[in-house]
C-alpha cells in the first residue's frame, strides 16, 4: 500500500504541481488511513486489509466513525 501512496503523491507533485504543504497533509492523512487499514481485525469491523483492492465502502465508514469517536473528524 505505501507505494501506492508514495507514487499518488509524486503524480500530486511532479504532474499536477500541488505545493509541499499539500502533498505533507495528503501524506499524513493516507498514512493514518493506512495505519488503521493495516491495524487489527478487532479494531476494524469490516476487517483489516494489506491492499488497496480489499478496501471497501464500509471500511471508509468504519474508519471515518473511529475519527469522529477520537474527536479527530468534524464532518
Amino acid at each position: 500500500m505505501e507505494y501506492q501512496v508514495q507514487r499518488f503523491l509524486e503524480v500530486l507533485s511532479v504532474e499536477r504541481g500541488f505545493s509541499g504543504n499539500t502533498i505533507a497533509a495528503y501524506q499524513n492523512d493516507l498514512s493514518q488511513f493506512s495505519a488503521y487499514l493495516s491495524s487489527s481485525a478487532e479494531a476494524i469491523p469490516a476487517g483489516a486489509i494489506a491492499t488497496w483492492e480489499g478496501l471497501t465502502s464500509e471500511h471508509v465508514h468504519d474508519y471515518v466513525r473511529w475519527m469522529e469517536e477520537r474527536g479527530s473528524y468534524a464532518p
